[in-house]
């Protein structure tokens, strides 16, 4: 997985991988995004990963344990939105955003 800034947006790669965390080839995918929301856990110290031109992206950079929905947050509308996180707080995260119309078409 790799999160790099493309001019305005955000480009996220994501590849699959078997039960022993190998590789599978060609199962690879591509996002390009306008925000990102990383997940690491809601009963923990927020810890926030870096990636190459974080520092150059303008929008919201939010911890799950600082979100509250869609819309308090100001991530609803038709806004492009990726979650970045495996455990129950991300899902919770992209559910409610997908609920609230925030997904890929």
């Amino acid at each position: 997985t790799s999160v790099r800034r493309v001019g305005e947006l955000w480009q996220i790669r994501t590849v699959s991988v078997d039960e022993r965390g190998q590789r599978i080839d060609g199962k690879e995918d591509t996002y390009l995004v306008k925000f990102v929301a990383v997940a690491t856990g809601h009963h923990t110290k927020p810890s926030y990963p870096s990636f190459p031109g974080q520092d150059s992206f303008l929008g919201p950079f939010l911890h799950s344990v600082k979100y509250k929905d869609a819309i308090t947050n100001e991530l609803g509308g038709k806004q492009r939105v990726v979650v970045v996180g495996i455990g129950n707080s991300a899902v919770d995260v992209a559910v409610d955003l997908v609920t609230r119309g925030c997904c890929k078409e």
